[in-house]
């Protein structure tokens, strides 16, 4: 076992580092410091098992150096050191998750072999424990993946350590990241048993739990209760199956918890278990991977415009068929960073893996491309296609949503891109379409004024001729009469 003491009086460090020496050999001080600068230093190189940290240093002190230490290595036990007996010190590093707190003159030989051995039997306990999951997670996703006439029971769940048992249960799905995960397992309600947690592809979380002590519509309004606690709790959306009551439906609550999961992440109507079609979810892996073949193919031509045009028929399609969100992310992921490679773009494209939402998602895709090297121009062709769209169509009342639209883009990424070429906002690009033709009209033909304000897209007369006005200098009547 590594450890790592740091502590800015010699005399201690000597000391604890014997103590530790004499206690046997597979115990290792690896890092002897004066500072916690040096041991954030140190441990860039190598990671110890266990921290010894005095809690008053100068400049950087040990809750900080703890505080820091738990963030970016939560897996580091870390004991605190003080010769001072103070409730608020200890109240302060049991609250950044110290693992232990030490009176530095109650450190003895026995004192020393007893603590580090409590340290080495945890540590093995983790290990044994995490090479549970490791073998329940890939049993798990045995039975999520494989054949569908793969038969199993309650017995062989609890073979690999899964307790669900054949009585009402349902599967609950969450975005995966750490901070989400330390919630969900936190999370307490007295209807959840037999809870397991698993990771399901990179980007999903799945709950799986049987539900007791209540029935009927008693027990759906509970599960509601629960659903929406998790949503209080944890980043992102939270996909819910319909209760089941025996373990060979497993697979459908997660599958259906997942399409729960989507329908939310797409910002459409959520359905507390949605009936997932088995064939649907193949179809839209086949097209799914048919989009992703045409983008590298694209790639290869170099042909980038024609690629982000795609990239947006993707998502597109995505939101119209509730694609998986693994799938969507992994096909975008796996396209733009082809991109990137093969043209020399430094842009990066991890965030794509931690969107919350589609319009999240849309934003980051769209500014990452447009901020890329190689993207001075990529979209003038959408940027055209929006300028005869609004030439044929201002004499009606058009608005941004439905000429983003009619080019397939992001409304508020069109917005940007329209003004960032043309040089005016969209609001008065259109005001300069209509008031070209108003007084085209005016000058060329006798229609009355009513006419022409109706025929460039004014319902009103009195406002027309204001901002005819304030364009031109004089009234509607005034341009004809000069003509």
């Amino acid at each position: 076992m590594k450890i790592l003491i740091v502590d800015d009086e010699v005399p201690i460090r000597k000391y604890i580092t014997q103590m530790i020496t004499e206690c046997g050999e597979e115990y290792e001080v690896t890092g002897s410091v004066s500072s916690a600068k040096k041991a954030l230093e140190v441990m860039k190189n190598q990671v110890p098992d266990l921290v010894f940290a005095d809690i008053t240093m100068p400049k950087m002190n040990g809750l900080e150096l703890l505080e820091q230490i738990k963030a970016e290595h939560p897996e580091v036990t870390v004991f605190m050191l003080t010769c001072h007996n103070d409730f608020e010190f200890a109240r302060t590093a049991i609250k950044l998750q110290a693992d232990n707190y030490i009176l530095k003159d109650e450190i003895s030989l026995p004192f020393m072999e007893n603590l580090l051995r409590a340290v080495q039997e945890k540590r093995k306990k983790a290990a044994e424990e995490s090479l549970h999951h490791l073998e329940s997670d890939s049993y798990f996703i045995q039975l999520m993946e494989g054949e569908e006439t793969l038969l199993f029971d309650s017995y062989d769940l609890e073979k690999h350590k899964i307790f669900l048992k054949d009585k009402a249960f349902m599967a609950i799905s969450f975005s995966n990241s750490n901070q989400n995960l330390q919630k969900i397992i936190s999370f307490r309600h007295s209807l959840l048993q037999n809870q397991e947690i698993f990771p399901y592809h990179e980007y999903e979380i799945i709950l799986i739990a049987n539900l007791s002590g209540a029935s009927g519509n008693q027990l759906h309004e509970v599960v509601q209760e629960i659903v929406n606690g998790f949503r209080r709790e944890v980043n992102g959306p939270v996909g819910a199956s319909s209760i089941y009551y025996r373990v060979n439906m497993l697979r459908k609550a997660v599958m259906e918890a997942c399409e729960s999961y989507s329908m939310e992440y797409y910002g459409k109507l959520l359905k507390s278990g949605c009936q997932t079609v088995q064939e649907a979810v193949k179809n839209r892996k086949v097209e799914m991977q048919a989009f992703a073949n045409r983008a590298h193919y694209l790639i290869q031509e170099k042909n980038y415009k024609k690629l982000f045009e795609l990239v947006s028929d993707i998502l597109a399609y995505a939101v119209e068929a509730n694609v998986s969100i693994h799938l969507l992310k992994q096909t975008l992921y796996s396209v733009l960073s082809d991109y990137a490679v093969q043209s020399g773009s430094r842009q990066d494209f991890s965030m794509i893996k931690t969107s919350g939402n589609m319009e999240e998602l849309q934003n980051y895709i769209f500014e990452a491309i447009e901020e890329s090297d190689l993207q001075s121009g990529a979209y003038s062709q959408a940027v055209n296609d929006a300028l005869w769209y609004m030439q044929g169509n201002f004499g009606r009342n058009l608005t941004l949503t439905e000429v983003a639209e009619s080019v397939h883009l992001n409304q508020d990424y069109f917005s940007r891109r329209f003004k960032k070429e043309t040089g005016k906002k969209f609001s008065e690009y259109l005001l300069q379409l209509r008031m070209e033709a108003a007084q085209k009209l005016i000058l060329e033909t006798d229609r009355s004024i009513t006419d022409v304000a109706r025929d460039v897209g004014f319902n009103n007369d009195s406002y027309f001729s204001v901002t005819y006005k304030k364009v031109y200098g004089e009234n509607p009547n005034e341009t004809r009469k000069n003509r």
